[in-house]
């Protein structure tokens, strides 16, 4: 089990490090305002892709083997091109877009769209190698066509980031779509409206959750980016946030590992003792990230991202509570996805939608930005609470043997 879990770990630590290295370049050349915009932006994609990932999302894996590849990829490319059309109208209309950027974040979303769909048809034809592969040459173009622009061509605006995203888009997509063509046996489209109906209904209720998970995290931008004209604020907010996020990528290693072994038994229990001991490794792998991250000084965060990020170790140090629950919550979220039980994970993310769009609102008013840390942080803590209250009652456990012990490490030594 411990040589699965780092595996794991070590083929995300890549593009984890690229994304990493990229905050620091267009946080270092591009300040605060250049961050705060990109995040912006990043943001939008993104919620412009979850609405995507109603048909090209986790759900599109499942379904590879029960219907034909064309029908799926027919699917995929009409949904994407209209959806991030009407979700990106809808942007522009609300404001919540930067007017000049409003094509480049439609034809980014349809480029990104066809990308996720060939990766997840890819997953599904368990072709995992390609698919890694892939995902890497995705992140190597993204950051040596952004360092071309700063250090060969000298051009250092969101513009130039922008077109950086357009080569690392467009290129894995085309090799990708390429390969999925090829798993074609044939091109006929005859029934493709009834399997349209099948994989929305499929796709729509695994994303539901993913959905409120985005909101609960982002919503925070959305409303710093209304109460405030510039995007100063912002950027300091969000580079601190992505900072403290990378804890997560233990969570997330994890529950590759948790998420099959779960789905694929029968032995509710042994399920629930593997998640029960995940769950505080987790614990303790993110707790030992968090310390690492505060205990650097804020001069060093300062040399690194700009002096224009200052206050951004007040905002680590306000969020870490959050970071650390969540990352926690997150293995019992893939419990109850392994398990079937959505409605638990949604109301998690009803609750959590509430408590932030409120707290959010009037936080953020009066408070600013420590504001936005502080409802971070109660919107993740009530979250994780309800989850860790749903896991002790359907597991069966107390709440003694629920913490965190330094035994729990032996389970690591499993093969």
């Amino acid at each position: 089990m411990y040589n699965k879990i780092l595996g794991t770990f070590s083929s995300k630590v890549y593009s984890s490090a690229i994304g990493f290295v990229i905050i620091i370049l267009t946080s270092h050349y591009m300040g605060p305002i250049g961050r705060g915009e990109i995040s912006l932006f990043i943001a939008n994609l993104t919620l412009v892709q979850l609405f995507n990932e109603i048909i090209i999302g986790p759900a599109l894996v499942f379904l590879v083997p029960r219907h034909k590849i064309i029908h799926l990829l027919f699917i995929s490319v009409l949904w994407s091109f209209f959806i991030s059309l009407i979700i990106v109208a809808i942007l522009y209309l609300t404001d919540l877009s930067s007017n000049y950027l409003i094509i480049d974040l439609f034809y980014l979303s349809v480029l990104y769209a066809l990308l996720s769909s060939s990766l997840m048809i890819i997953q599904g034809k368990q072709e995992i190698k390609k698919y890694n592969l892939i995902n890497t040459l995705q992140s190597s173009i993204l950051i040596l066509i952004l360092c071309v622009y700063l250090f060969v061509l000298k051009i250092i605006s969101i513009e130039s980031y922008i077109h950086t995203l357009y080569f690392a888009y467009s290129i894995p997509m085309f090799i990708s779509l390429l390969y999925v063509l090829k798993l074609c046996d044939d091109f006929k489209l005859k029934g493709v409206g009834k399997e349209f109906i099948i994989i929305l209904k499929t796709g729509f209720n695994a994303q539901i959750s993913n959905f409120l998970n985005f909101l609960n995290s982002r919503i925070s931008y959305y409303i710093i980016a209304v109460l405030y004209i510039d995007k100063s604020s912002l950027g300091i907010f969000a580079l601190a946030t992505s900072l403290v996020e990378a804890v997560w990528l233990v969570s997330y290693s994890i529950a590759t590992i948790q998420y099959p072994i779960i789905s694929s038994s029968d032995n509710y229990k042994q399920g629930a003792e593997i998640s029960l001991s995940f769950s505080k490794i987790t614990f303790w792998g993110s707790t030992l990230l968090i310390l690492i991250m505060i205990l650097i000084p804020e001069y060093i965060y300062l040399i690194i991202f700009g002096k224009g990020f200052a206050g951004i170790k007040e905002i680590i140090l306000l969020l870490s509570p959050g970071i650390i629950v969540v990352s926690v919550s997150k293995i019992y979220w893939n419990y109850f996805s392994g398990l079937g039980k959505f409605k638990i994970n949604n109301i998690s993310g009803l609750i959590g939608l509430f408590c932030s769009t409120l707290s959010c609102y009037i936080l953020i008013k009066y408070f600013g930005i420590i504001g936005a840390a502080y409802s971070t942080v109660a919107t993740y803590i009530i979250i994780s609470s309800y989850l860790f209250w749903a896991f002790r009652i359907d597991s069966g456990f107390t709440v003694k043997q629920l913490l965190p012990r330094w035994s729990d490490f032996k389970l690591l030594q499993k093969k």
